[in-house]
């Protein structure tokens, strides 16, 4: 490790008397490495300076020719409190007292000479950077400013007790690249700290009031508040700038009180629960920045991975934390003679940088043999899409992959089909809608334009727009000649683009994961991967790229990402195919001894037979509808007396059943199979407090001993609470806040407190609880819902003394010690074994299964239903399957997405998404249909918005008259408003007329629609002018 403290980054002294320096209040390195942006406080108002990192790092390459001061910035009129690099590096945003965020963008501009307004004499720099916007929105200083990890969108946080998002602007639009999203109000208190998921689906942030508050990306509604750590501590630091780890699982809360000890707060992405504490400083820290990479141990490929994270506080004191051990890597006191107002760590991970208020910085750079070696960030997106189902990573991957050049051929990208310009335009309207052909089919194709085959794609000149010349003049009565002043629009020097890659950060990835340059498109005001159609194809192959490499080995695949990995095949995809209509699934199935099937006469038909995989706990006997007008019924069983709730029937007794079991799909893995055969969670105890709850099963075989144990840690030693035994292993579990739910291979569900007692007796099911889920439905009613092997889904109603956390042992009768079952259905996994389980998060109570082939369904527990979300299909070349796990890149977080995770399908790494038979746009149209319903009832509006936009283009290129005057007029509404009609102006909180206005701009894709488009556009204008 070095540590080196460079004198002369300085903002200057107070006075030319006075030897104190000015405070630097902010700092942050660029994601290249090259430069340093510091910021502060001058006599006439704001500084922002550019340092070269070469002479920080090696003052030994310190020359009198060399500039140490690349650029200054003193546009803002108070200090500055903030300067935040965004990821690609392209823009720095800067944001103080003045109220107001700049974002800086560099020019071509070689070495100038500048200076400050009253310098004496004038400074040069070898760097030039430009003020390319101005923000405003803030009522209040601006404290804290964090760039999402895809560098679209950009968060400030304000003493105004607000927090603003702002995003990248729908156009191309130079004057404002940034537009304004949302405001985030709900803190009582300045808020001085805020942090992106890089997930992408939620925000960080914390203030003076309650501590943190986690908000959701997808509504920008308040997700959780953590508010128990930092009552003590209110008001007690300048900043709280927070941060979230790497690996998006912890948030890192700097000003946290434990027993009067200042302290930082990890908060868990688990339930937002709280409990472990990095204690060590004497006074309150005020600065948390986690290591940008997720690391290893150098030539240890078998270590788990660590992140680290740096500390700073009002103690002058610095602290470096991993999760290898338990206490601080390394501890740097009496750096400083003042508070430390900011931190940052390179992109490469092994150079941290503080600042004071005492007007210096510190460098410390550690070895990769001290710190571990970074992980790829293709690694980490894939970590991130398979316990997240998305990650910001991706976006800014593909923002520094170079974009490649469409070839020129005159075929209309998006068709196959030849431009329709033989088109006769029959109104002025059709001529204007030809004029916005172009404009729109350059958002549809990849960016870059067709060039020519001298030019080399990689090629970039810089032109400067022409200056006007000819100017207008005006003579008066008298002679004189007046000239009006014509705006030139453009800057003496124009701005610079930013590198394709950095090296110190991205590395190239395999050709087999790239993507292709079809799915880089974008449409209209949202982002969408382009699918290309084609006529006239060979029927051969489908998706345009080799078969992966077949493994040996039987391997089950529980989530992987087409762009990152090859899928693993089993021995049976191995075998030699057959014909499509005599092929069938042979995964590792087997059929139990006790299960009696009934043989069915074989008919032939020509679509694939789909069997009906739900069930009603109502009826006697579970019919198999199967196309055609044969069914498979299961032998019977004798059914016991039933109980009939108001809303469902009794829970069966669990030494029969009133139907014959269903074939239980026996390489299935449950919960804790998926996880390791471990769990680990927070709970909240009585008397301790936060407890740590770990679940662990022993290894196979006679005499294992599987345990659940329950610790705390106090003075920095941990403490066993209380510990659970058993000789059967665990499969599945759930837990809230005061107890948890355990399910062992023995069919039991146990329901304990956190302190370890028995809430009540074990509950017996018919077979081993697989997935278990919990929630809280309107606020005070708690749900637990079970789905076990044999494929039974129960849903409980908790009783009223769980509710309220009376965890008394004796005096209670049944109602209240036993749940209630609120629901109950049955769920084929004999097929396909069930994956997850979880509650809808629109906070409903539904229940949203997932197979592990990617089919997805919910369990409406209002209307006792099934609904599918998503038909994955049979086998992974499945054309909807490739189709949704293309698309799944550009839809916009929300719950929808959250429930269908099209990120986890397992799709072959194909390299081009082909559209070449009829039957495959049908199925491409019925797929959108299908979306746009679904997103509908339990979409959002921006995915309702999106699916729309996606059906409606493709309605448009396939010339459906029929659909597109009909969905049309379904948005239109009448002609004249009635009290009679059940049209309603607004859906998903959207104008239906104003998403018309939207879809009119797509008939640009075929002229040939021009008379239904005149036909529409007028009928809108009339029923506005009538409305």
């Amino acid at each position: 490790m070095r540590l080196l403290k460079p004198h002369w980054v300085t903002h200057g002294s107070i006075s030319k008397k006075d030897v104190l320096l000015r405070p630097i209040y902010t700092l942050d390195i660029h994601p290249d490495g090259k430069r340093l942006a510091t910021g502060g406080l001058t006599d006439g108002g704001g500084l922002i300076i550019l340092w070269d990192m070469s002479i920080i790092r090696d003052p030994n390459k310190q020359s009198q020719s060399a500039s140490k001061m690349l650029y200054q910035m003193n546009n803002h009129q108070a200090c500055v409190n903030c300067v935040r690099w965004s990821p690609t590096g392209r823009w720095l945003a800067s944001g103080g007292m003045d109220r107001v965020i700049m974002l800086w963008v560099k020019t071509i501009a070689g070495v100038r000479s500048s200076a400050m307004f009253g310098a004496s004499e004038k400074m040069k720099f070898s760097e030039h950077w430009r003020c390319a916007a101005v923000l405003r929105h803030h009522t209040g200083d601006i404290i804290d400013i964090a760039w999402a990890q895809d560098g679209s969108r950009l968060a400030s946080a304000s003493v105004d007790n607000t927090v603003v998002i702002w995003g990248n602007s729908p156009t191309n639009e130079k004057q404002q690249p940034f537009q304004f999203i949302a405001v985030l109000r709900g803190h009582r208190g300045p808020v001085k700290g805020v942090a992106w998921d890089p997930a992408g689906r939620y925000l960080a942030t914390q203030a003076d009031d309650i501590g943190v508050r986690v908000w959701r990306t997808a509504d920008w509604q308040p997700e959780s508040k953590v508010s128990t750590p930092f009552t003590n501590a209110t008001d007690q630091a300048e900043v709280t700038r927070l941060s979230w780890s790497p690996d998006g699982s912890v948030i890192a809360a700097p000003h946290a009180v434990n027993n009067n000890f200042p302290t930082a707060q990890l908060i868990t992405r688990n339930r937002w629960q709280t409990g472990l504490d990095l204690v060590g400083h004497e006074k309150h820290v005020t600065c948390a920045r986690y290591n940008p990479n997720l690391l290893k141990k150098v030539n240890d490929s078998e270590s788990p991975g660590m992140v680290c994270l740096a500390l700073g506080g009002k103690d002058r004191c610095i602290s470096v934390w991993t999760t290898l051990t338990n206490r601080a890597f390394v501890v740097i006191r009496d750096l400083f003679t003042s508070s430390i107002t900011d931190l940052t760590w390179s992109s490469s991970g092994c150079e941290l940088l503080a600042s004071s208020l005492d007007g210096s910085i510190s460098y410390m750079a550690f070895t990769k043999e001290e710190l571990g070696e970074p992980v790829k960030m293709e690694e980490v997106a894939r970590l991130h899409r398979k316990l997240f189902g998305q990650s910001l990573i991706d976006g800014l991957l593909n923002s520094l992959k170079p974009s490649p050049t469409p070839p020129c051929n005159g075929v209309d990208s998006s068709t196959g089909q030849k431009a329709s310009g033989d088109v006769v335009l029959e109104t002025p309207d059709a001529l204007t809608l030809q004029r916005s052909q172009t404009d729109l089919r350059q958002k549809l194709v990849p960016s870059g334009s067709c060039s020519s085959s001298s030019s080399t794609p990689n090629s970039k000149v810089a032109v400067k727009p022409p200056r006007i010349s000819v100017q207008t003049e005006v003579r008066t009565k008298d002679g004189r000649r007046r000239i009006t002043p014509s705006f030139l629009g453009s800057l003496d020097c124009l701005d610079e683009e930013p590198p394709a890659t950095f090296p110190m950060i991205v590395e190239e990835p395999p050709k087999l994961m790239e993507s292709p340059p079809t799915l880089k498109s974008a449409l209209v005001s949202v982002s969408l991967p382009k699918i290309q159609l084609i006529n006239n194809a060979p029927s051969t192959s489908t998706n345009g790229g080799t078969p992966p490499a077949k493994s040996s080995e039987d391997v089950a695949i529980l989530s992987s990402d087409p762009s990152d990995s090859p899928p693993v095949l089993s021995k049976a995809s191995e075998e030699p195919p057959t014909s499509t209509k005599r092929r069938k699934r042979v995964e590792m199935t087997t059929i139990s001894h006790d299960t009696k099937v009934i043989e069915k006469k074989e008919k032939s038909c020509k679509k694939r037979k789909r069997s009906s995989i739900f069930f009603d706990d109502d009826e006697d006997e579970a019919i198999v509808n199967v196309a055609g007008s044969s069914s498979v019924r299961p032998s019977p069983v004798k059914p016991m007396d039933k109980s009939v709730d108001k809303q469902v029937r009794g829970a069966a007794p669990p030494g029969g059943s009133s139907k014959a079991p269903k074939l239980a799909a026996v390489w299935a893995m449950d919960q804790l199979e998926l996880s390791g055969n471990r769990a680990q969670f927070v709970c909240c105890h009585p008397v301790e407090g936060p407890i740590i709850v770990n679940i662990t099963n022993g290894e196979k075989g006679e005499g294992a001993v599987h345990r659940v144990s329950a610790s705390c840690s106090s003075d920095g030693n941990s403490r066993n609470l209380w510990s659970l035994s058993s000789s059967h292993r665990f499969t599945s579990h759930a837990h809230a806040d005061n107890w948890l739910a355990i399910g062992d291979a023995n069919c039991r569900l146990r329901l304990l407190w956190s302190v370890g007692s028995s809430i009540c007796p074990p509950i017996l099911l018919d077979s081993a609880p697989q997935l278990l889920a919990t929630t809280v439905v309107d606020g005070s009613t708690v749900r637990l819902a079970a789905l076990a092997a044999s494929g039974r889904l129960i849903v409980w109603t908790l009783t009223p003394r769980i509710q309220e956390n009376t965890q008394h042992h004796f005096g209670c009768g049944i109602d209240q010690s036993l749940p209630e079952i609120f629901a109950k259905t049955h769920l084929d996994t004999s097929r396909c074994p069930a994956v997850s389980l979880d509650f809808s998060p629109d906070g409903a109570g539904h229940l949203v299964v997932r197979l592990k082939s990617g089919s997805c369904f919910l369990f409406h527990v209002r209307r006792l239903l099934w609904i599918e979300l998503f038909d994955a299909g049979e086998g992974e070349d499945n054309f909807k399957r490739r189709v949704a796990a293309t698309i799944h890149r550009t839809c916009p977080s929300g719950p929808l997405a959250a429930m269908q995770q099209f990120g986890r399908l397992e799709v072959p790494a194909a390299g081009e998404l082909m559209i070449a038979t009829t039957s495959q746009r049908k199925e491409l149209r019925d797929f959108h249909d299908a979306q746009v319903q679904i997103a509908e009832l339990f979409g959002s509006a921006a995915e309702f918005k999106f699916w729309l936009l996606r059906w409606f283009q493709q309605l448009i290129e396939e010339g459906d008259h029929a659909r597109i005057r009909q969905v049309c007029l379904d948005l239109i509404g009448p002609f004249s408003p009635t009290s009679h009609t059940s049209w309603e102006p607004s859906i998903k909180g959207l104008s239906k007329r104003a998403l018309v206005r939207e879809l009119l701009t797509f008939f640009a894709l075929n002229l040939r629609l021009q008379r239904l488009y005149v036909e529409m556009k007028e009928l809108l204008e009339q029923t506005q002018e009538a409305g």
